[in-house]
């Protein structure tokens, strides 16, 4: 396993972005604000979490402009309150390259740490499909997109799958890379108690990941993509990166079950890329998470020793170092065959911008 303790220099390399795209994830938006215990108030800015998506935002527009994807890996808000999601989108929509979002488990169920859980089911993920609606409909108009948004059997799960293949918008290099992010997040009521001090407890949902394998729900959507993907007819191999929240290996003291993905789970994964012979195509692209608040690249698994994961550190901050924040990654492409030359590694320490290459899994 490998995590990134090295040497980094401040830089601000002027470089032409246009092959490659950029992955951010946990904003957390709200959290820290004056008003995010109770209600959080749609214009309170006074908090780390608004300052360091702002900074990312800023600094991503530096380095690519209008010129690349930008993939949000999830826990966009604190707790999946309206007011969370109506600013982080206010604040996501000034890229200037197109951004597509995943959900993550703060996402799910509504709640604060006064009166709890805000309604008697999770329905946090109806709020996101209606306030990023118009964001999804911008990506539809630039490539392959599909995103279901239907109600499972399951009442308490209206699962945000999507896959989404560039179009001639995008630089050839993109054009060869399919982004399939399936919503495997769980539905599961957390225990108590609440985060934070209050005494009601029990907030929101589980941290660990769930393949929601019920009629409508991500499961049976995933293979069905899989599928499609097995039978598209392309010229050239294809390239295919797993966008999911969680990731499949969690770090050494955190048990993979409790808030990763179950060894089941993974099996399941494993079997069913095999089945639709795409285990090359994952391969040359990687698992995309986050949840952890860590960088990290690393194999996902120990049986299959090709397949990689990669996770960023938090928008708001990192697990081991609290100096840490407004994390992001760009990941350069061959323009000739669309595979990952280098990941460039970004974020603030102590207010100034800190850069760090990784490529092969090495840091340098």
């Amino acid at each position: 396993l490998f995590l990134c303790n090295c040497r980094c220099t401040i830089a601000s390399p002027n470089v032409n972005y246009s092959s490659s795209f950029v992955f951010l994830a946990d904003l957390h938006l709200g959290e820290g604000c004056n008003s995010s215990t109770a209600n959080y108030t749609f214009n309170d800015t006074n908090c780390y979490s608004v300052r360091d998506l702002n900074a990312t935002v800023s600094k991503i527009n530096a380095l690519v402009g209008n010129t690349s994807l930008i993939i949000v890996g999830g826990d966009i808000t604190a707790s999946a309150q309206t007011t969370e999601f109506l600013a982080a989108q206010q604040y996501l929509n000034r890229f200037e390259s197109p951004f597509i979002a995943t959900i993550g488990n703060h996402d799910i169920w509504s709640y604060d740490e006064i009166i709890g859980d805000r309604t008697a089911k999770p329905k946090g993920d109806q709020l996101f499909s209606r306030i990023f609606h118009e964001n999804f409909e911008r990506i539809q108009t630039l490539g392959q997109f599909s995103y279901p948004n239907v109600s499972s059997t399951d009442a308490s799960m209206h699962a945000q799958s999507w896959t989404f293949a560039p179009g001639k918008s995008f630089s050839s290099a993109l054009q060869k890379l399919t982004f399939i992010a399936p919503d495997f997040n769980g539905r599961t009521k957390a225990p108590p108690p609440c985060p934070g001090h209050s005494p009601i407890g029990g907030c929101g949902v589980m941290g660990n990941a769930n393949l929601n394998n019920v009629t409508n729900g991500s499961w049976s959507w995933f293979e069905h993509q899989l599928s499609l993907l097995n039978d598209t007819n392309r010229e050239e191999e294809q390239i295919l990166f797993l966008v999911t929240h969680q990731p499949f290996r969690c770090r050494v003291g955190v048990p993979d079950w409790y808030f990763c993905f179950s060894k089941k789970m993974k099996q399941s994964f494993r079997t069913v890329v095999q089945k639709y012979n795409l285990e090359s195509a994952f391969e040359k692209g990687s698992q995309l998470s986050g949840h952890q608040h860590r960088w990290f690249q690393g194999l996902a698994f120990d049986e299959w020793p090709h397949f990689r994961q990669f996770e960023v550190s938090a928008v708001k901050g990192d697990v081991f170092d609290a100096e840490m924040s407004s994390s992001f990654a760009i990941f350069h492409l061959d323009e000739k065959n669309g595979t990952t030359k280098s990941i460039e590694r970004w974020w603030r320490e102590n207010n100034t911008w800190t850069t760090c290459a990784a490529t092969a899994g090495t840091c340098k």
